[in-house]
């Protein structure tokens, strides 16, 4: 199953009886909480800050600024003489005097003359924008402040870093028409023929330039399903990357979302003092590059993490994938699995997040945006996704994800010659706690034992469905995780999953034939082995959430494996009193743990927490813990084995007593919004 079965898995579960729909939504919905609303909205007209700065909304004159009308008199003319004309003398003034001055006077005038342009000639419109950007960048070249980097544009040249900006924007927007503005393709200007060089991404970038298939521009889009817009000022074009299915990399390909988008900021150089000499447009990993070289410094490069990241989201294909993967498991099974949202990166940490039931990694967005706005994570940290249906017992989406990272640490334990997989941080909300939890234990023969007393090595039983048994009731811990947080996870179980409920989703969710046919098969053949039919009473997520669930209180009995540092989130409505409150699923008493090493409490709903500002503060305060503890550490050395990760992984640890605390109090989250 792709994303393009997910409108008609979609359009199955509608056509369901009305009165049915109903009850479940008015039941579930009290766990869901997961809105698919819109993340971005196309802007019905652009909006250009300096269009209206410098009147070029309407008929009037244009405002030019005062340093280019000090220049233009001063050379004999008047501002108010006709465009043409006044571009024309400024530039016999600067063949014959070059200055910085006439520099930004003639880059100006081109914009102006550009913009007057733009709908009835934009060929002629498209020739005087690049003008005006090769001006614009010559004369930032000699009058940027030399000297150290600066984390903004200097008020003194900030005009002219976004006339430069807006010149290039508009410029690639008039060019396209003639050819695509795509790594190793060179584009045409329609009256000259001048031509510009696209060379493939430069600097340090987590994308290849042959991984774009496509971009739009930022600028086009309003920010709406965010709470914070995360941009950064400097110079070029922040765009939105659109990924290339690539058959480079078949491994890795599976792990990478179709219309997967990206940020990356454009920039088109002007470094040849020759105007004859081609122009090289380049594109920078907005993720992993903050600077741009100019001249012989490094200044601030433009960028927007956030619009991307929202256009990604409000894919239509990803609005259904929480309520299909509860209702409809089998039919997205095949969905089920890791996803990244860059290329594997060796060098960094991975952050694999969880969702819960009835919900999706889009539930993750808010915290992961801002989360790579922090640039220490950017640099230190990779950022993975769990997407599996929340309609099957927690268990058996535990059992699936153990094999996914199998399978992932044999596609890239090698890569660069090192690792650091065994470092990794698990993060999950909700159900996706309890799955968490599942990857730092060991069975032994407690879960199996809540099925039937008897081992299955003296069962009766097929290949096949000793193959199944094994991967679900049998496991060993994860080697690979070094830290858990869980938020508002029911570890004593939810009143949510009551009697009614439970017979509801039994009656409306599709469930996971795979284990329940291993296991009948074993029932049919050894009928009088089995304690009370048990498992036909958890065939549902929502059975393995019930307070009396047999496998939820063996996984609470079963120790964590050593040196995994654990941390816990637990939502309330209402703060004080603690006792008796609940985040109105999750029982305060039953999310809560003892031997943690950190236990925050946060004044939220449950189906909100994730997203909360104190939670998002605590997850970063962990981070930073996670990467000073590591930093010491050098990367592993890995070989790789088939199936499982090696136990010479991780970096066995000792808990440490004064981090056994209960925070309530965090500081405030770094990073700068707009």
């Amino acid at each position: 199953m792709t994303l393009e079965h997910v409108p008609a898995a979609w359009s199955a579960w509608s056509r369901w009886p009305h009165t049915l729909r109903l009850a479940v939504v008015l039941v579930a919905l009290l766990p869901s909480g997961c809105a698919s609303g819109r993340f971005v909205r196309l802007r019905p007209e652009r909006h250009v800050p300096l269009r209206e700065r410098m009147g070029l909304v309407s008929f009037e004159s244009p405002r030019l600024v005062t340093e280019v009308v000090g220049f233009v008199r001063e050379h004999g003319l008047s501002p108010r003489a006709a465009l043409p004309l006044l571009t024309e003398h400024v530039a016999r003034v600067q063949r014959r005097n070059p200055s910085p001055e006439g520099l930004r006077a003639l880059a100006e005038l081109n914009y102006v003359r550009a913009e007057r342009l733009r709908r009835r000639d934009p060929a002629s419109a498209a020739e005087l924008f690049h003008d005006a950007a090769r001006d614009s960048w010559r004369y930032l070249a000699q009058r940027w402040p030399r000297g150290g980097i600066e984390q903004r544009v200097p008020t003194t040249i900030g005009p002219v870093v976004e006339l430069y900006n807006s010149a290039v924007e508009q410029c690639l927007r008039l060019a396209r028409a003639n050819g695509k503005p795509l790594p190793g393709y060179t584009l045409r200007l329609p009256v000259t023929e001048r031509k510009l060089r696209v060379a493939a991404m430069s600097g340090p970038a987590t994308w290849d330039g042959r991984d774009i298939a496509d971009f739009r521009f930022v600028s086009d889009y309003e920010l709406k399903g965010l709470k914070r817009r995360y941009t950064r000022q400097g110079i070029g074009v922040p765009l939105i990357g659109i990924r290339r299915n690539n058959s480079r990399s078949r491994a890795a390909e599976e792990y990478y979302a179709d219309d997967l988008s990206f940020p990356v900021t454009a920039v088109l150089r002007f470094d040849a003092v020759d105007d004859d000499s081609i122009p090289i447009l380049e594109f920078h990993d907005g993720f992993t590059t903050d600077t741009v070289r100019l001249g012989a410094d490094r200044v601030p490069l433009a960028g927007d993490l956030s619009v991307p990241l929202a256009w990604y989201l409000d894919n239509p294909k990803l609005r259904h994938l929480d309520t299909i993967g509860l209702f409809r498991p089998r039919e997205t099974r095949a969905l089920a699995g890791l996803y990244m949202m860059q290329p594997y990166d060796p060098d960094r940490i991975p952050v694999l997040m969880v969702h819960g039931l009835w919900s999706s990694p889009t539930t993750w967005m808010e915290m992961f945006n801002e989360l790579q706005a922090v640039p220490e994570f950017r640099e230190r940290y990779q950022f993975w996704f769990y997407l599996y249906p929340t309609g099957e017992p927690f268990w058996t989406s535990a059992a699936h994800l153990r094999e996914e990272l199998a399978q992932l640490h044999d596609t890239f334990a090698t890569v660069g010659g090192r690792s650091n997989l065994g470092r990794m941080v698990v993060v999950g909300h909700s159900m996706g706690g309890l799955i968490a939890r599942m990857l730092t234990i060991e069975s032994g023969e407690s879960f199996w034992n809540t099925v039937s007393d008897r081992s299955i090595d003296r069962l009766r039983m097929t290949p096949e469905s000793r193959a199944e048994i094994e991967r679900v009731y049998y496991f060993e811990p994860v080697d690979s995780v070094a830290r858990v947080i869980t938020i508002a996870s029911p570890w004593g179980g939810s009143s949510f999953a009551n009697r009614f409920t439970r017979w509801l989703a039994e009656k409306v969710i599709s469930f996971p034939v795979r284990t329940l046919g291993a296991v009948a098969q074993v029932m049919k053949g050894n009928p009088h082995d089995f304690r009370h039919r048990t498992p036909y009473l958890e065939r549902t997520s929502v059975d393995g959430l019930s307070p009396r669930s047999p496998i939820l209180r063996v996984m609470m009995e079963r120790p964590q494996a050593p040196g995994v540092r654990f941390h816990n989130i637990v939502a309330t409505r209402d703060r004080w009193p603690i006792r008796g409150r609940s985040d109105g699923l999750v029982s305060v008493d039953s999310a809560r743990l003892d031997d943690v090493d950190s236990e925050l409490v946060v004044d939220a709903h449950h189906s909100s927490v994730q997203r909360h500002p104190e939670t998002i503060q605590e997850v970063v305060r962990i981070l930073r813990m996670h990467l000073k503890e590591t930093a010491a550490k050098p990367a592993y050395d890995v070989i790789p084995v088939r199936g499982a990760f090696p136990s010479t992984m991780r970096q066995r640890g000792r808990r440490r007593p004064e981090d056994r605390v209960r925070r309530r109090h965090q500081p405030p989250l770094h990073g700068a919004a707009s």
